[in-house]
C-alpha cells in the first residue's frame, strides 16, 4: 500500500461533450436538459495498481435557480451579477475502489483488494461560488461516514467560442480533502489488514491533488 503525501500529485485528461435541449426563447420558469459525458484517466493512489479509466456521464434537468443531476441531485444557484454566483446543493459522494461502479471502464483487479471492504457511499452538502474564470467548489459530509471536507479551486481559460454556442476550454484545478476523507476512502483500518494481500494498516493526513481537463461544449 502506497501512503498518500501531504501534497499528491494526479494527472487527469478529460473531454466533455455536452447537448443542451432548450427553446430559442429561454425563460427562468421553463425546464432546461443538459446531456453529455466524458472520459478522465486516474493516476491510482494504491500501490501495484494500473492507471484507470472511468467514464464521467452528464446530465442536468433545471428550471429556474433549481437543478437536478447526478452530482447534485438538487442544488440552488443565484446570480450576483453578470460576473458572479453562487450555488448550494445535496448529492451523493463515493470516491473509494469500488470495482461494481460501472463508470470505471478497467477496474483493478490487484489481489490487494481481496476480501476488501468498500466503503459506503456518503450524502454530501455541496456549496460554491463562481468569480469570471475562477470557480470554488466545497462539500461536507452529512451522513456521518467520513465526516469530511474538500474544497476545490478551478480557473478556466476559453480556447475557442463558435457562432453556434461550441466552444473549447482548458482549466487547471486544485483540491484539497481532510484527513478524515483520505483515511476513509483510502485509508486502512485495524479491521481490514490482512497482511497475505500486502494490505497493512495505513492512516494519513490531508492531501492535496492536481488536475488538468479540457472541455468541450
Amino acid at each position: 500500500m502506497s501512503a498518500l503525501k501531504n501534497i499528491l500529485p494526479v494527472t487527469l485528461c478529460v473531454f466533455c461533450s455536452t447537448l443542451s435541449a432548450q427553446t430559442q426563447n429561454e425563460e427562468p420558469s421553463e425546464w432546461h436538459f443538459n446531456l453529455g459525458g466524458g472520459a478522465m484517466a486516474t493516476s491510482q493512489t494504491w500501490k501495484g495498481t494500473d492507471t484507470e479509466d472511468t467514464l464521467i456521464p452528464f446530465f442536468e434537468a433545471s428550471f429556474g435557480n433549481w437543478s437536478f443531476g447526478i452530482e447534485n441531485l438538487v442544488a440552488y444557484k443565484a446570480d450576483v451579477n453578470t460576473w458572479a454566483s453562487f450555488y448550494v446543493g445535496v448529492g451523493g459522494r463515493s470516491d473509494g475502489y469500488d470495482s461494481s461502479d460501472f463508470t470505471h471502464i478497467n477496474a483493478s483487479e490487484s489481489i490487494i483488494f481481496k476480501g476488501y471492504n468498500e466503503p459506503d457511499s456518503e450524502t454530501v452538502i455541496n456549496f460554491g461560488a463562481s468569480f469570471g474564470s475562477f470557480v470554488i467548489d466545497a462539500s461536507t459530509d452529512i451522513s456521518n461516514n467520513s465526516e469530511s471536507n474538500t474544497l476545490s479551486l478551478t480557473a478556466e481559460h476559453p480556447v475557442y467560442e463558435g457562432s453556434t454556442g461550441f466552444s473549447i476550454s482548458v482549466s487547471a484545478s486544485a483540491h484539497w480533502v481532510d484527513a478524515n476523507y483520505v483515511n476513509y476512502h483510502y485509508g486502512i483500518s485495524s479491521s481490514q489488514v490482512d497482511n497475505s494481500v500486502g494490505r497493512s494498516l495505513y492512516q494519513t493526513e490531508s492531501a492535496i491533488n492536481y488536475g488538468v481537463s479540457i472541455n468541450a461544449m
